[in-house]
C-alpha cells in the first residue's frame, strides 16, 4: 500500500468511533471500482500491518465477512 493511502486510511480511521469495522469501511470510495485482486491484496496488506502494530489502536477481530477482514477500533 503507498504511503498516502496509508495517511487516508489513519486519518478515517482516527476520526471513527470505536468498534467494528472492515477496509473498505475507511478506504472510502472507489473501492468497489477496485479489481477484485486488487481489494484482496490490500485486505490483506492491512491485516499485516495491524497485527504488525503499525495501527496501535485497531485489533485484528480474527473474523471474516462478506467484504473481508473484521477489525475493531479500541479507544486511545
Amino acid at each position: 500500500m503507498q504511503s498516502a493511502l496509508l495517511d487516508k486510511i489513519k486519518k478515517r480511521i482516527d476520526k471513527r468511533d470505536p468498534g467494528e469495522f472492515v477496509l473498505p469501511d475507511v478506504y472510502g470510495k472507489g473501492w468497489e471500482a477496485l479489481y477484485p485482486g486488487d481489494q484482496t491484496r490490500m485486505n490483506r496488506r492491512f491485516l499485516e500491518l495491524v497485527r504488525h502494530g503499525d495501527f496501535p489502536q485497531v485489533r485484528d477481530t480474527l473474523r471474516a465477512g462478506d467484504r473481508g477482514q473484521i477489525f475493531i477500533k479500541h479507544p486511545h
